[in-house]
């Protein structure tokens, strides 16, 4: 794995954890992002990069989505 490959699954990982932050937060997303400093816009970017990861995944293993 080369320096550029390792950086991107760090921040995959990272924007992972942060999409499962707030949507098990209790708040609006929104909110969520006025508290954490991020802009709705970037964060809404990057759950959509994760989504279209986690479909890649399934379909690699077979599964439906919908």
């Amino acid at each position: 794995m080369d320096t550029w490959e390792a950086k991107r699954l760090a921040k995959v990982k990272k924007w992972q954890e942060q999409v499962v932050a707030c949507r098990n937060s209790g708040v609006s997303v929104r909110e969520w992002c006025e508290l954490n400093g991020i802009n709705t816009k970037t964060y809404y970017r990057h759950e959509r990069m994760i989504l279209d990861l986690i479909s890649v995944e399934q379909q690699g293993m077979g599964l439906k989505t919908n």
